[in-house]
């Protein structure tokens, strides 16, 4: 009969089966890890496993593959590819699905949950909407109950409510009101998702705006966009969120688990460790005499292996000095105790302390050791040792991350002010036109709904070659004022998946850019650079001045970019970063080298084929 809760993972030691064991383990059923090489050990005391399905890493060799399929024909079979490694072709009659270790815990688990779980939905246990009840919050609750959420309305916050918390909805229309019981939530329970909900005019303050931006809040939505369809975003911040759960428990079940594996191992040569005291009686020479099983155990062979050889042939050599210089000790003192290394069969070197008699033996003398096996005592130091290393190095980690985080807090304050100090000088300066000023406070916008996710994600199938057509088009007597030229190599079969409306803003912001920063006569190259199933590269590049290493990141993150600026305000390389990343790309910037000196900028986009 097959067990819809048993999971049975054939591994090669690697770190994704063990972290796929513990997701398994935290959504709700039980996983089994076997190493290959023990698989007929594990076959034959666990005849009667029939798992729900079975996980094979894929450096497992194939032959072993196919006595697995032989004893589970029916159960369904996933092969865990690294991504790096070309997929086996196994010829088996049997189909088996395969499973990257690149997915995420959420992808991951999505994929093999239903395979235990009769459960088609997926269920929060616990939302709360902080509200002096009202029709908004009484329609939101409406919602999640028709998706099969329940939800409860409170004004205040309590304790319980916030330790079983999953995602937190709240009315910042009174943001004073609700900031301190946002920040009890986030300090109480990180995971819990906060979604911020209130009038437009609030949301889009200045004074809101810095907040969400200092807390991290995950999602804000106007009272207009709850009338529409907002469930995807919220189920996007719950996702986000049961990822980050998942993530912290697998974290710390695999460092649990790594510590018990070698704590057990260590335990395990602890007693095996325990045998019996070997006794051992050999002559001036070394010659052995009489010994017990003790000594024969001790050496790991058998009894009779021990006869005719010689105590020293099984000592290490700077025990065998030791043991010799202690026999030929006229002095030597009865229960003499030397600390020595007995080489074992396998030359694994065991510590005894072997306690050492000198007898007189009808004339002539004769030694007797007594050995005790010290790798208890070396072991238990050991696992001491280890144990005092691990809470010193957390004490460390604790110290340096708090310190870490109070430095961190006051950067990220003075980012804030030297921002919001560029953004006031900006609006006061009297040099700029109407024209540009709008410009820039457009930018500014869309930045924080980008951040915010308050714009819709409409992508669409686009020409990169027409498309670039069109924007140098726009942009030209811009260009030309400039004397920049523009060199476009795009195969025009190449289409991406991006918002039109974002793509064109994206280059006309790069334009903008390059204009205000190359010299007259300069010129911009566009070219297509690596490819792959689903990403593509596009080099853009434009001859004039380099820019310094350290304002390499700085230039795209919009509070920096502003700190030591006066009356100039930078938004738009921030805008660019907010608006691929968006779209599911990423950009980087490095200087463009000709003849060993630096001749310009290359801005590297990539983003996601159609």
């Amino acid at each position: 009969m097959q067990n819809n809760k048993q999971v049975l993972i054939i591994d090669n030691a690697t770190t994704c089966a063990m972290r796929i064991k513990t997701l398994v383990n935290i959504h709700g059923a039980s996983a089994k890890l076997v190493h290959w090489t023990d698989w007929d050990y594990f076959e034959q005391h666990e005849a009667n496993l029939s798992p729900c399905l079975v996980i094979i890493e894929e450096s497992i060799p194939q032959y072993l593959v196919e006595k697995i399929v032989h004893v589970l024909p029916l159960t369904p079979l996933f092969l865990l590819m690294n991504n790096r490694v070309k997929q086996k072709k196994w010829s088996l009659n049997k189909p088996i699905s395969p499973l990257s270790s690149s997915l995420s815990n959420f992808e991951l688990m999505a994929i093999l949950e239903p395979y235990w779980s009769e459960e088609k939905n997926i269920n929060l246990s616990s939302v709360l909407i902080l509200d002096e009840t009202n029709e908004i919050s009484i329609a939101i609750q409406q919602t999640l109950s028709g998706a099969g959420i329940t939800c409860l309305i409170m004004n205040r916050l309590n304790t319980p409510a916030i330790a079983n918390l999953d995602m937190l909805m709240v009315n910042v229309t009174e943001l004073t009101k609700r900031k301190k019981q946002i920040e009890k939530v986030r300090k109480e329970n990180p995971s819990v998702g906060v979604i911020c909900f209130g009038e437009k005019n609030v949301l889009t303050s200045l004074q809101f705006v810095q907040y969400a931006m200092r807390v991290h809040l995950d999602l804000a939505l106007t009272y207009q966009q709850l009338n529409k369809k907002w469930l995807n975003q919220f189920y996007q911040v719950w996702r986000e969120k049961a990822e980050y759960k998942d993530k912290q428990l697998v974290a710390k079940q695999v460092e649990t688990s790594l510590d018990r594996l070698l704590e057990k191992s260590l335990v395990m040569h602890v007693l095996f460790a325990n045998s019996m005291d070997g006794v051992v009686c050999f002559d001036a020479s070394g010659n052995i005499l009489k010994y017990n099983n003790g000594y024969s155990e001790l050496l790991g062979v058998t009894f009779d292996a021990v006869q005719q050889g010689s105590v020293y042939d099984w000592l290490t050599p700077q025990s065998k000095t030791y043991l010799k210089q202690a026999v030929n000790n006229e002095h030597l003192v009865q229960q003499q105790v030397l600390d020595l290394q007995v080489r074992h069969e396998h030359n694994v070197m065991i510590p005894v302390s072997a306690a050492l008699n000198k007898i007189n033996f009808h004339g002539n003398f004769v030694f007797v050791a007594v050995m005790r096996n010290n790798t208890n005592q070396h072991l238990q130091t050991k696992i001491l040792v280890q144990k005092n290393a691990q809470l010193d190095h957390r004490s460390k980690q604790l110290a340096i991350h708090s310190e870490v985080t109070e430095k961190q807090m006051l950067l990220n304050d003075r980012k804030q002010s030297a921002f919001m100090l560029s953004m006031m000088e900006t609006l006061l300066d009297k040099r700029l036109s109407e024209s540009q000023l709008t410009a820039k406070l457009k930018n500014l916008k869309q930045y924080f709904q980008l951040q915010l996710g308050q714009q819709d994600q409409i992508a669409q199938n686009l020409c990169l070659k027409t498309m670039l057509e069109q924007i140098v088009e726009n942009s030209q007597s811009s260009l030309d004022f400039s004397q920049i030229k523009v060199i476009a190599d795009v195969n025009p079969e190449i289409k991406v998946r991006f918002n039109a409306e974002h793509l064109d803003q994206l280059f006309t912001e790069l334009f903008n850019n390059s204009i205000g920063n190359s010299v007259k006569g300069s010129a911009i190259e566009i070219q297509v650079g690596s490819k792959s199933e689903d990403k593509v590269e596009i080099l853009y590049t434009n001859t004039g001045m380099g820019i310094l290493d350290h304002n390499q990141k700085m230039m795209f993150d919009l509070a920096e970019a502003n700190i030591n600026c006066t009356g100039k305000l930078h938004t738009g390389l921030p805008l660019v970063k907010a608006l691929i990343e968006f779209n599911h790309g990423h950009i980087q910037v490095n200087n463009w080298f000709q003849q060993n000196q630096v001749t310009g900028v290359q801005f590297v986009l990539t983003m996601p084929l159609a």
